[in-house]
């Protein structure tokens, strides 16, 4: 059992990396905006370029502004926190949904290369980019469907949630991914007059990502197991898996920041920053919530103990 006050100090955690993932976004919506405004300006001409960056841009604010309500709901109080939680998912539904008419519409756009293959490989990345912010636009639907109103008995909603959260990591699993091989395909970019492969080093901090959704899938899908089945120690199980997944998303950005570093402008660095120290502080709450268990009895298996 679990002490009121251990599950407070783990949501303050998760709560502080909620707010840490907002200001990324943010801090990654200004560099991408400087970016583009001074450097990339392409779409001018182009109804469909225009709109596709206005989708861009579009994108990341909504994430930001969802991490924020989901950072309100974790820190604030538990009669709002559902609904919260629920709105912040879909506000991130919605931040990948205008990602997914960015692919879209750059996909579409009407232009021209001299060279065919790099053409086709920058359409085949985008298509993967558009596919890969579907996957995560389902994989934010099915957390807000999982914090909807309670139903039935506590252990079963526990269960059917747990279940829930399991396939949207496994779709988050499936964003990265494809976002993977989207770089990995697209054409290099030239920054200050020297050609970039953002790919290398990509196969390496994919594999965290990629093992850190894998991971958490596991600890949601188990920890759904042991509610059906009446085991008495889902929770913390549970929290260690996800402490462990929380880790591994923390190495991802470590590596993500030591590729990058030498050719990203410091707002893009501190966007991986602020997600690194996202990653730390939800592993932190999550240790704490693991060995905040009084016994190994989880009484009450009631979905709001999550």
């Amino acid at each position: 059992m679990r002490s009121d006050g251990a599950r407070s100090r783990r949501d303050t955690y998760l709560g502080v990396a909620s707010a840490l993932m907002a200001a990324g976004y943010l801090l990654g919506l200004a560099a991408d905006i400087t970016y583009l405004v001074l450097d990339r300006i392409i779409f001018i001409g182009s109804t469909l370029f225009g709109g596709g960056w206005l989708f861009e841009m579009g994108g990341p604010a909504l994430r930001g502004v969802g991490f924020a309500f989901i950072a309100t709901a974790l820190v604030g109080g538990v009669d709002a926190r559902r609904i919260r939680l629920r709105c912040g998912a879909l506000l991130l539904a919605g931040g990948y949904g205008l990602m997914v008419a960015y692919g879209v519409l750059v996909t579409l756009a009407p232009y021209r290369s001299q060279d065919l293959s790099l053409f086709e490989r920058f359409l085949g990345g985008m298509v993967m980019q558009a596919a890969a912010y579907l996957s995560a636009l389902i994989a934010a639907l099915l957390v807000a469907s999982a914090f909807r109103r309670p139903a039935g008995l506590p252990a079963a909603e526990a269960a059917v949630r747990n279940r829930r959260l399991g396939w949207a990591s496994v779709c988050f699993g499936l964003e990265l991914t494809l976002l993977l091989l989207s770089e990995v395909v697209t054409v290099p970019f030239v920054v200050d007059g020297d050609t970039v492969d953002f790919s290398v080093g990509m196969p390496t901090t994919a594999i965290a990502a990629i093992a850190a959704a894998a991971i958490a899938a596991a600890g949601f899908f188990g920890a759904a197991r042991g509610y059906r089945l009446n085991v008495s120690d889902p929770l913390p199980r549970r929290e260690g898996v996800l402490a462990v997944a929380a880790t591994l998303y923390l190495v991802y950005r470590a590596l993500d920041l030591a590729n990058l570093g030498n050719v990203a402008s410091w707002t893009w660095q501190l966007e991986i920053v602020a997600f690194a120290v996202a990653a730390f502080c939800a592993a932190i709450g999550l240790v704490v919530s693991r060995r905040s268990f009084l016994t190994r009895e989880d009484p009450l298996f009631s979905g709001d103990n999550d």
